[in-house]
């Protein structure tokens, strides 16, 4: 096999492999999933988008554990996410317990 011939092939397969990477590499990174984020909810209408993505798996789509913490109200919700024991909350909560909590523990609460 000439020389050409033979830098063509590896060329070739070089090219080919790095294809192969690149196009499993995604798949890859979806697989991998980060530290579990426990979202408190409770069980009212305003939750259903958070139930459905559960449900539908769109969390772990996005590369998301997501571990949620069933509560009875707002206010078991915002003191898990005080304690420590939620990292936040899915429903929103009601204005008067962002206030408390954020006077508590200033800076806890992020609404985005």
């Amino acid at each position: 096999m000439s020389t050409d011939k033979t830098l063509n092939l590896r060329r070739r397969t070089l090219v080919t492999a790095g294809a192969a990477l690149a196009l499993g590499a995604p798949a890859v990174l979806r697989a991998q999933t980060g530290p579990k984020i426990r979202i408190g909810y409770w069980p009212i209408a305003a939750g259903l988008p958070f139930y459905s993505a559960i449900e539908l798996g769109y969390f772990k789509e996005a590369g998301l554990d997501v571990e949620p913490l069933k509560f009875a109200g707002a206010q078991q919700v915002m003191e898990a996410v005080l304690s420590g024991r939620a990292d936040g909350t899915a429903n929103g909560t009601g204005s008067a317990n962002i206030a408390i909590g954020e006077i508590a523990q200033p800076g806890t609460f992020k609404i985005f």
